[in-house]
Formats: structure tokens, C-alpha cells, sequence
């Protein structure tokens, strides 16, 4: 090359997908590649997507035919699509946008130096399956503040729940060696991370695809001897694999985070089952008590779906009444995607897409109140918080608290002189309005 080639990377979707884009990222620098960040002129786009439900799937789209404007300007010279919308849909996605120069999935990350370069055919034209994910050894450039980094610990899924094509993505389950992850923390803190966000489509069946034995407890145990790591957080908790033991290794530790993360979906024993979950309500209620009886300082997180097929009234009625009784201090809400190949797709009994989403919205309403509460009952208490950026607009700093997981929870405004992004700060929570919290640094 007679001068440096510049790619812009757009990256879409979940932390999964984040991680995905810093190892190629990583690996297009290693190799001479410039990677340059928002308006800064480039000379190839390279979009890694998402298609996980029909929403991420239509932004995908419409990034890539933003790009190719771009490209029919003259503004960029190649558009490279990778991730998870190559990975479903193989040749058929390059034959219906011919704009695209190049697609790569999820086996071609460690080679995308040759998407590049060449061009060469991916893996996705042919559908195969995934058997790829990334080591220690493996080159990243994190995106992510300073100090926030994630750790993708397996990749795919062999749950098979109805509604998910997740498993057709991704592929089966399969882990990462513990020594890998240990190692990447390390170099990690080294770098300045001082918090970790483990991930993964199913924590808590990490291991289960070796016979190592490698489980999430003894990985957590592990990380927490790491100098200079101060939180760790694991998000994605399976609701039937969360045993005593998992709920005691956590709430016992100064660094791992007393944050769970545990989706359940919906609280309906009718409709856990016709979604292929393994668990039902008095399950989820039991495990609830048991982790609020030994860790009560814990946060609880869930997400939920609304408008699966055969969703009743009655049955949103009382999903609706079970979250106001459990009171989890945070939770997402999606409505159902009906999504080709997954066993729901062809479900009798669909809920039309107005009313999944006035659900949705009764449900986000009803945690805004419960959210609200929980908050206002911080105010005067001292926490640490992580400083993330500061607000050109509002001049406050913006982190988090260690209840508050990076992207899907509130922030936190902090009030202090000079800090330090990446930098942990004690603080006192001063005012709530809704998720958010406004702090001021204790001295």
C-alpha cells in the first residue's frame, strides 16, 4: 500500500457482538491498518452486525445503505459487512446488496486481514456452522471507556429456546479455557481496566461444553486474585443454574459485583414452557427469596418479553403483577420477534405487534416506579463510582456506580474537579430522577 488505509468500524448490537469488533479491530491495526473514529474520513466501512430480532436486523440494513450513499459519493471505496447478518444469511445477503465488496463471519474474525486486502470468499456463503472464539493471544483494540473493558468467557448457545435464533447464529456452545481468560484479564489491568464485564449468551453454562473442569465459580474465584482488577461483573445468568454456592461466591466478594443479571422471560408457567425455558414461576420466585436471603445488598436485573404467541390478557396481567411483587431494581423489555427457522415462528396464537409493544411499555412503566423508589432511597448513602467521560453539555462527569451495569442500566452524574476517566472515586449519591443518580465526590 502506498499509504496507510483507513477503515471506519461500525459496530452494532450487544457487548458480544462489541468484543467481536475490538479483536478485528486489534487485528487490522496489528497488520498496518489505520482505524480512524466518527466523521474522520476513511477509506473502507466496516459494519458489524446484528440480527439477532427483526429491530437489530432493520438497523443493520440501514446502516449498510447509509454507507453505500457514502460510497456512491465517492466519500469511501469499500464496504465490508461482518457479524451476524452475513452469518444468517450467507451469499444471499451480498446478492440482494450488491454494494457489499465483502462479507465475513464469525469463523472468518481471525482471518479478516484478507477480507481487506482480497476479498476472499467467507465461510458465511456457505452457512457453516461457528466453531470460532477468541483467546488471549488474540490482538484487541477496545472501544469501551478507559477502565470498562469486557470479556467474552463462550460464545453460542445450546439452550434451545422457541423464540431464539440464537443457536442458528452463533452455533453451539463452546468455552474458553480459564488460563485464556485469566491471562486477557491480566493484560487487561495492565492497560488500565480496573473493571471487568464477563459475558457471554449463558454464563452460567460456562464449562459445560469441555471436561476441564472449568465452571463460572471457579473462574470467578480465579479473576478475583487479579491485581489491579477492582469490580467484575457477570452479566447473563441462566435462572435454573444459579445454585447456592454461585449466589455465595458472589455476595462474599469485595470485587465481584452483587449484581444479578438473570433473564427470565416472562413469569407464566403456560408460556416458560411453550418458550422452552427450563424453569417455571415458583422456581424463579424460590430463587429470588434464596438470593435475597444471602446476599440482601444484591441488585437484581431481568428482561422480559411481551407479545409471545398465545400471550393472553390474563397471562400479561399477571406477569405484570409478579413484577410488581418481586421488585427487581432493573429490567429490559422486548416485545416478541418472529423470526424464521426458530420453532415459534409457526406458534398459533400471535399478538399483534401495537399491542406486544403497549406491553411492553405498561411493564417499563411499572419498573420506572420501582426504579424511581429504590433510588430515591440511595440518596444520602456512599458509594464507588466509576468515571466514565465528562458532558460538554452538562459539565458533571458521567459513570456508573457498581449497581449499574455499562449500557443497559442508569448513570450516574458525578460532581468533582479534574477526574479521571477509568479512575474509581467514592461518592455521595445527592439526587435521583428516575435511573439516574447525581453524585458528589467524597475527599
Amino acid at each position: 500500500m502506498s499509504k496507510t488505509e483507513k477503515i471506519k468500524i461500525v459496530c452494532l448490537g450487544c457487548a458480544k457482538n462489541n468484543v467481536d469488533a475490538e479483536v478485528m479491530a486489534g487485528i487490522l491495526e496489528e497488520n498496518g491498518i489505520e482505524i480512524v473514529d466518527g466523521d474522520a474520513p476513511a477509506d473502507t466501512v466496516l459494519i458489524n452486525t446484528c440480527s439477532f430480532i427483526d429491530k437489530a436486523k432493520q438497523e443493520s440494513i440501514e446502516t449498510i445503505l447509509n454507507a453505500s450513499r457514502l460510497k456512491e459519493k465517492g466519500e469511501i471505496k469499500k464496504i465490508i459487512v461482518t457479524g451476524c447478518l452475513p452469518q444468517r444469511y450467507g451469499g444471499e445477503l451480498q446478492k440482494e446488496m450488491p454494494e457489499i465488496d465483502s462479507i465475513a463471519g464469525i469463523n472468518d474474525i481471525p482471518r479478516i486481514m484478507d477480507y481487506v486486502s482480497s476479498g476472499r470468499e467467507s465461510s458465511a456463503r456457505k452457512k457453516d456452522s461457528p466453531t470460532f472464539i477468541y483467546d488471549h493471544k488474540l490482538p484487541r483494540k477496545r472501544f469501551t471507556p478507559h477502565g470498562v473493558s469486557y470479556i467474552k468467557i463462550a460464545d453460542g448457545c445450546s439452550n434451545r429456546c422457541s423464540y431464539c435464533s440464537i443457536p442458528a447464529i452463533r452455533g453451539d456452545l463452546r468455552c474458553r479455557e480459564i488460563k485464556s481468560i485469566v491471562n486477557e484479564a491480566k493484560k487487561l489491568a495492565r492497560d488500565g481496566t480496573v473493571e471487568i464485564n464477563l459475558i457471554a449468551q449463558d454464563l452460567t453454562a460456562f464449562g459445560n461444553s469441555d471436561n476441564n473442569g472449568n465452571d463460572l465459580k471457579t473462574l470467578l474465584v480465579e479473576l478475583e486474585k487479579i491485581k489491579g482488577i477492582k469490580w467484575i461483573r457477570p452479566l447473563y445468568l441462566y435462572p435454573s443454574k444459579i445454585d447456592n454456592e454461585l449466589i455465595d461466591i458472589i455476595s462474599s466478594s469485595e470485587k465481584i459485583c452483587k449484581y444479578f443479571d438473570i433473564p427470565i422471560q416472562h413469569s407464566e408457567d403456560r408460556i416458560l414452557k411453550k418458550m422452552g425455558r427450563k424453569y417455571r414461576r415458583q422456581d424463579i420466585e424460590e430463587l429470588m427469596t434464596r438470593i435475597r436471603e444471602r446476599a440482601p445488598d444484591a441488585v437484581l436485573r431481568t428482561s422480559l418479553i411481551t407479545g409471545f404467541p398465545g400471550e393472553s390478557k390474563e397471562d400479561f396481567n399477571s406477569l405484570l403483577e409478579f413484577i410488581k411483587k418481586v421488585r427487581f431494581d432493573t429490567l429490559g423489555t422486548f416485545t416478541y420477534s418472529r423470526e424464521i427457522g426458530t420453532p415459534a415462528y409457526s406458534f398459533k396464537g400471535h399478538v399483534s405487534k401495537k399491542e406486544a409493544m403497549q406491553r411492553a411499555l405498561e411493564i417499563e412503566n411499572a419498573q420506572r416506579e420501582i426504579s424511581a423508589a429504590r433510588n430515591k432511597n440511595l440518596i444520602g448513602t456512599l458509594n464507588e463510582a466509576i468515571v466514565e467521560r465528562k458532558s460538554e453539555e452538562t459539565g458533571f462527569y458521567e459513570g456508573r456506580i457498581k449497581s449499574q451495569a455499562p449500557d443497559v442500566d442508569g448513570i450516574t452524574f458525578i460532581q468533582g474537579k479534574k477526574l479521571v476517566p477509568g479512575k474509581i472515586y467514592k461518592v455521595e449519591i445527592v439526587s435521583s430522577v428516575d435511573f439516574d443518580l447525581t453524585a458528589e465526590v467524597v475527599k
